[in-house]
């Protein structure tokens, strides 16, 4: 498993804790995301910073500060992914 894929998991136990499962199975496949039944990341779709982004919005759709703690590890992960591919996009 990689390091997005591990953050994407770690946000839906969070947000699972506040909002139940099954909304927040629901949340991460909104965004494009295949999980398992356990939870587990299948698929992150083809651009993974953009599929955060998406997730990020609709965690916040949840409201309450629980739900802004859920996204501040994926807006972290946006940022580490969008550095990465820095170098790649200035020639």
């Amino acid at each position: 498993m990689n390091e997005t894929q591990s953050v994407f998991e770690q946000a839906m136990e969070a947000h699972a804790a506040s909002v139940g499962l099954s909304h927040a199975v629901a949340r991460v496949q909104s965004a494009g995301i295949q999980v398992s039944e356990t939870g587990q990341v299948i698929d992150l779709g083809q651009d993974p910073a953009i599929t955060l982004l998406k997730l990020v919005r609709l965690i916040a759709e949840d409201g309450g500060f629980g739900a802004m703690q859920t996204c501040l590890p994926l807006i972290k992960e946006v940022e580490r992914l969008i550095n990465a591919d820095e170098p790649a996009l200035v020639k």
